[in-house]
C-alpha cells in the first residue's frame, strides 16, 4: 500500500511536467496563454492538495502499521503470559491437591488415634463396669425371685410334711432370705420347724443354702426351686431321726411331725 502511495505522488509530478511542456508548446503555436496559465495554476493547486492528503494518508498508513505491530506484540505477550499463567495455575492446583491429601491424611491419622483412644477408654469402662457388677454381685444380699416364691407357695402336695428351716444367729442377710422361704412355704400350708437365728458357728461354717432330708421327692423339689442359692456345705449333716422332734424358734420350743426335709440357710458364699 505504501508503494502505491509513492507511485501516485510520482505520477502527479510527471503529470505536472507534461502539462508544463504542453503549455509551452501551445504557446509557441499561438494558443491562448492566459487560459493555459489558469489551468496550470489550478493543476498546481490541486497537486498541493493531493500532496497534502497523500502525506496524511501515508502518515495514517504508517500509524496503522505501527498500531498493527503493537497489536501483534500485545497479542503475542497475552498468549505467552496466558500460557505461563496456565502452567503456574496447574502447578498451584497440584500443590493444593498435595496439601489437601496431606491434610486429609493427617486428619485421618488423628481420627484413627482418637478412635483408638476411645476404644481403649471404652474397654477400660467396660472392664470397670464388669468389675463393679462383680463387686455388686458379691456384696448384694441374696433374695428369692418372684418365680421362686411362687413355686414354693404351690407345693401344697407336701402340706402334710414338716420342713426344718435354720440360719445363723448373727447372720442378718441369711435371716431375710430364710424369712422369704418361710413365708412362701407357709402359703403352701407346709408345717415349718422354725430355727432361724439359732445356729452357732463352731469350727465349720455352712455356705449357701443346703437341702437334705428323708423325703426324696420334697428334697428334689426344694433343690430345683432353690438351686441357684445352693452351695457346698462345710457343716456336718446330722443323721435324720424319725418320730417326734423338738426345735427352738426364737426361744420357743415346738413339737410336731418328724422333719421330712431341712433347709439350712448358711452364710453368703464369697465368690
Amino acid at each position: 500500500m505504501l508503494a502505491q502511495i509513492v507511485s501516485t505522488a510520482v505520477i502527479g509530478r510527471i503529470t505536472q511536467h507534461i502539462i508544463s511542456a504542453i503549455a509551452q508548446a501551445m504557446a509557441s503555436k499561438g494558443v491562448n496563454m492566459s487560459e493555459i496559465q489558469s489551468l496550470t495554476s489550478q493543476i498546481q493547486r490541486l497537486d498541493g492538495v493531493v500532496d497534502f492528503w497523500n502525506r496524511w494518508y501515508i502518515a495514517f498508513v504508517a500509524m496503522t502499521v505501527i498500531f498493527g505491530a503493537c497489536l501483534f506484540f500485545v497479542q503475542f505477550m497475552s498468549i505467552r503470559r496466558s500460557a505461563e499463567r496456565a502452567i503456574a495455575q496447574k502447578r498451584l492446583d497440584h500443590l493444593k491437591e498435595d496439601a489437601n491429601k496431606e491434610s486429609i491424611t493427617g486428619i485421618q491419622n488423628e481420627a484413627a488415634g482418637t478412635n483408638e483412644r476411645a476404644g481403649k477408654l471404652e474397654k477400660a469402662a467396660a472392664e470397670l463396669t464388669a468389675a463393679n457388677l462383680k463387686l455388686e454381685a458379691i456384696i448384694a444380699p441374696r433374695r428369692l425371685s418372684a418365680e421362686q416364691q411362687r413355686d414354693l407357695s404351690t407345693l401344697t402336695v407336701f402340706s402334710n410334711r414338716r420342713v426344718g428351716l435354720k440360719s445363723y444367729a448373727s447372720d442378718v442377710e441369711g435371716l431375710v432370705l430364710a424369712s422369704q422361704i418361710f413365708d412362701a412355704l407357709a402359703k403352701a400350708h407346709i408345717p415349718i420347724e422354725d430355727n432361724r437365728l439359732t445356729m452357732q458357728s463352731s469350727g465349720s461354717i455352712s455356705f449357701g443354702v443346703s437341702i437334705n432330708g428323708t423325703d426324696n421327692a420334697l428334697v428334689v423339689e426344694l433343690r430345683r426351686i432353690l438351686g441357684n442359692l445352693a452351695s457346698t456345705s462345710t457343716m456336718p449333716v446330722s443323721p435324720s431321726r424319725a418320730g417326734i422332734s423338738t426345735s427352738l424358734s426364737f426361744g420357743t420350743i415346738k413339737s410336731g411331725l418328724p422333719v421330712a426335709a431341712t433347709i439350712v440357710v448358711g452364710v453368703k458364699p464369697i465368690k
